[in-house]
């Protein structure tokens, strides 16, 4: 049976974090495949997926002193039970902007583990308008390319070639046609790889979205702008 890291996870970091308080608000939660569930375990049982927690705070200048606290709670995780956290940083008043973005899709209020800055509860509200989730679905395949010139990394890959399929359901049929797992996916992927990762089946599709990008100005410079 498989198990429930997420919830193993959230009750050792809330119990961590509630035996050694620090005086500075942030709000924190668990994303990506550890949080819906679907991550991949190895023969062994040991987990492949990444563990990212994304710690919110109200300004920048509170990330020093809560970096030296979070590597605690890092160092508490992996000597307890070998697992590897990511830490990242978000402004609140950009992450609540953001909140419909692709990789916070699936969060929601009871999925903080700390929520001093009282936010969990506009997760529950999310606005799934297909040019929303298009805007959010492009700025991913963007960031994604990006990474994968410099990594050349066949899970970025496989992440582009869903994104495109994603991106090109949303603007032929207003939605998703279909579910994919983003690190199932990377294990049954048979697809070849060409520029940016893309499969010989998947040029068309990709040449046409670009299309439609430029005709929405969408672009990596008009996400950047919203970001910063």
């Amino acid at each position: 049976m498989k198990m429930n890291i997420k919830k193993l996870l959230m009750e050792e970091i809330g119990k961590y974090i509630s035996q050694n308080s620090i005086d500075y608000d942030f709000s924190l939660f668990i994303v990506g495949s550890v949080n819906r569930g679907d991550y991949m375990l190895d023969e062994k049982g040991k987990i492949l997926s990444d563990i990212d927690v994304l710690v919110v705070i109200e300004e920048r200048r509170y990330i020093d002193k809560l970096n030296m606290y979070l590597k605690d709670v890092c160092r508490y995780i992996f000597d307890k039970f070998d697992y590897k956290l990511g830490i990242i940083y978000s402004i609140k008043s950009v992450i609540l902007k953001r909140k419909n973005a692709m990789f916070l899709q699936d969060v929601s209020s009871k999925d903080f583990i700390v929520d001093n800055l009282d936010i969990g509860k506009f997760f529950d509200i999310k606005d799934f308008r297909t040019e929303i989730v298009l805007a959010e679905y492009f700025q991913s395949l963007f960031y994604y390319e990006a990474k994968y010139n410099f990594t050349n990394d066949d899970r970025t890959r496989v992440k582009i070639n869903i994104l495109i399929n994603c991106i090109y359901e949303l603007i032929e049929f207003g939605e998703r046609k279909t579910e994919y797992n983003l690190d199932k996916a990377f294990y049954d992927s048979k697809l070849s790889v060409d520029r940016f990762g893309i499969g010989e089946d998947l040029k068309d599709k990709y040449n046409y979205i670009l299309g439609k990008a430029t005709e929405l100005h969408l672009s990596s410079m008009y996400f950047l702008s919203r970001s910063l």
